[in-house]
């Protein structure tokens, strides 16, 4: 009795270690199937990043060269913007390590790593550079925005920016005895890259967008006229012969004072437009 209870009992447990060992099996399989499956899914999303990344340089570039056409910057014609947003169009990315060697590449990397995170110690080099080289801090700025920062599509590249417009703030902004001619002219490295940041965000936009809306309607809704504060600007909006009749002669002191009470009368209406608004 008890040999066959102990024959039985064996094959119970061959029984179960068979089971166990199928069991373990299906689970090696399972397991391998889903770490193929992450490492495709983690190759999209590397493709994806990537594709995402080119094109947002491709988007900061054509910004650029649309804002040099509407600034009418001398060496920026029609032909040579449109010329220069097809080559971008057409831009084609080539990985850094087919160029440089393994342990080069992941020094650099290092370094780029360091100094993205490091907003103090950039936003000195952009004073210094500023100092130095007045003309070469806007292509820089915008390399690094769209570059370094990404053109700040992840949450983790606004809070650098915003980190290194702090530094620069308080090494260029602060210290001027004019602050307010010094964001006017827009030169300084705090200013470009406030506006290259500025432009970056499209949720602000969108914002923007919503918010002045109804006001813009309502403004575009009022009777035609022009709001130049410029005393130099505002009568060579009217023909001669108007100008003539609403200022008199030009050079007599009624033509100055009549110019006088008509930017009284702009700024007026520009201060209750903007009450309105």
């Amino acid at each position: 009795m008890s040999s066959e209870n102990s024959v039985e009992s064996l094959g119970t447990l061959q029984w179960d270690i068979m089971e166990l060992a199928n069991h373990l099996r299906q689970e090696r399989l399972f397991v391998t199937s889903e770490q193929q499956n992450l490492q495709i899914l983690n190759e999209k999303v590397l493709y994806a990043s990537s594709n995402l990344a080119q094109q947002a340089w491709i988007t900061a570039q054509q910004r650029v060269n649309l804002n040099q056409l509407i600034m009418s910057k001398p060496y920026c014609t029609p032909a040579s913007c449109c010329q220069k947003a097809n080559i971008l169009e057409n831009s084609n990315f080539v990985d850094v390590y087919k160029y440089l060697r393994y342990q080069t590449c992941l020094l650099y990397g290092e370094f780029l790593g360091a100094l993205r995170k490091s907003p103090k110690l950039l936003a000195m080099c952009l004073v210094e550079g500023d100092k130095l080289l007045p003309d070469s801090v806007q292509t820089v700025v915008q390399s690094l925005a769209a570059g370094l920062y990404g053109s700040c599509l992840l949450p983790e590249d606004k809070i650098l920016v915003l980190k290194l417009l702090k530094h620069l703030m308080l090494l260029q902004i602060v210290p001027s005895d004019n602050p307010r001619r010094l964001l006017r002219y827009g030169t300084c490295a705090f200013s470009r890259f406030y506006s290259v940041f500025h432009e970056s965000l499209f949720s602000a936009k969108f914002f923007l967008t919503a918010a002045l809306h109804n006001p813009i309607i309502q403004l575009l809704m009022e009777d035609e006229m022009f709001l130049d504060i410029d005393p130099d600007k505002a009568p060579i909006r009217f023909p001669p012969s108007e100008r003539l009749k609403k200022f008199g002669k030009e050079g007599t002191a009624e033509y100055e004072a009549k110019l006088q009470r008509y930017r009284l009368w702009t700024i007026n209406s520009l201060f209750h437009i903007t009450q309105k608004l």
